[in-house]
């Protein structure tokens, strides 16, 4: 989890523990995206604003590097208007919720995301275990 204010930051991480995810945060864009690249996360809640590199900025290197481009990634920011809503998902967000948030929809975003993220993966898994010969039928 990638946000600036510690009270957002308290409560999302112990709803998040709470419901028996493992929860790492970082406070600012540049280790937010070094914390990502190094622990290698199942999923990424991003802030938009955020000191040093903004989320957009994370959200691109993210979708812009081959070894982690698949990461789910949750925008949560106050941003709410739709322009900021397009941008965040142009820029590669799988989805957006914005503060004040419903603790239960941000746990449903989760788990739908880390679903779809299990199925892609094992989609790919089996293409790619798949021998040249299955492919001709």
């Amino acid at each position: 989890m990638v946000e600036d204010n510690p009270r957002v930051t308290k409560v999302v991480k112990k709803r998040l523990e709470v419901a028996g995810y493992e929860v790492i945060t970082a406070t600012d864009g540049i280790t937010g995206l070094d914390l990502a690249r190094a622990a290698k996360p199942d999923l990424l809640v991003l802030d938009l604003m955020l000191p040093g590199m903004d989320g957009r900025e994370v959200c691109w290197a993210i979708r812009h590097d081959p070894v982690h481009s698949q990461l789910p990634i949750l925008m949560l920011t106050v941003l709410a208007q739709d322009t900021d809503i397009y941008r965040g998902m142009v820029l590669g967000a799988n989805t957006y919720l914005t503060k004040p948030f419903d603790s239960e929809v941000l746990l449903r975003r989760i788990a739908d995301l880390l679903t779809q993220a299990e199925a892609e993966a094992a989609i790919h898994k089996c293409r790619s275990e798949t021998s040249p010969a299955d492919k001709r039928d």
